[in-house]
């Protein structure tokens, strides 16, 4: 198990269902892990959504021909 592996199983329960809260054990249960070895990884709950939010937001294309002072994401965002 990597640290990587980890953050791409929680972005993947994200995705499979963004309504539901991502914790701690959800998390290990995707990777077949106890919940505290993940803290081997991350220091807390917080550490892990802000890679989640990291690798997310780095997977999104935006459009640079957006108006001015409008951010836009392109299709698939």
């Amino acid at each position: 198990m990597s640290r990587d592996e980890i953050i791409d199983a929680a972005v993947a329960l994200v995705y499979e269902d963004p309504r539901r809260p991502l914790t701690i054990k959800r998390v290990a249960a995707a990777v077949e892990s106890a919940p505290m070895a993940l803290y081997r990884y991350f220091p807390d709950r917080d550490d892990l959504l802000q890679a989640v939010a990291d690798r997310v937001v780095a997977g999104m294309r935006f459009d640079r021909q957006a108006r001015p002072g409008r951010n836009s994401c392109a299709t698939g965002c």
